[in-house]
């Protein structure tokens, strides 16, 4: 038992804290808009997926931010630029896919 609840509670631990966030949002009425922060990376497809679900779930808009700093060059600011497009682009096939 003490092994099936370590093994249990270690696999729930990081799901834990998102649960808690999302499952209240929908009781307070207050979920309007959904940030899907883009820095490219393995995981920008399954945060637009996310973003994309949770928009429609709650009836939301999804925006999509890139975050740059006040030293960013100007190549830095249109690569951050091309991200913004290519996370868009990601929005709108996986909404087509869902569809």
């Amino acid at each position: 038992m003490r092994r099936f609840l370590l093994i249990t509670l270690t696999a729930l631990y990081p799901t834990t804290p998102v649960a808690s966030i999302t499952r209240p949002i929908p009781a307070f009425g207050i979920f309007d808009l959904t940030w899907v922060p883009t820095a490219g990376g393995p995981h920008a497809p399954l945060a637009t997926q996310m973003a994309l679900l949770l928009a429609r779930e709650y009836e939301a808009a999804a925006e999509v931010v890139y975050v740059a700093g006040t030293e960013a060059t100007a190549a830095e600011l249109e690569q951050g630029d091309a991200r913004i497009k290519a996370t868009m682009e990601a929005i709108r096939e996986q909404d087509r896919q869902l569809k």
